[in-house]
């Protein structure tokens, strides 16, 4: 049985994902968030993202 990679710290809702183990596990060797650049965390795909600035334009 192969031995999978475990991110611990990452929580991974996405079930239908090939690194999605049980127990909402992310076993991906790595993982990206993007885009590149985002003011607002509407603007990214991390739902964890806060501005390092000040963003009151975003809601």
């Amino acid at each position: 049985m192969e031995q999978k990679h475990v991110n611990h710290g990452i929580d991974c809702n996405v079930t239908d994902c090939i690194y999605h183990a049980e127990q909402r596990i992310c076993t991906a060797p790595k993982i990206n968030v993007g885009p590149t650049h985002a003011e607002c965390s509407s603007q990214t795909a991390c739902e964890t993202f806060k501005s390092a600035e000040d963003c009151r334009h975003c809601k």
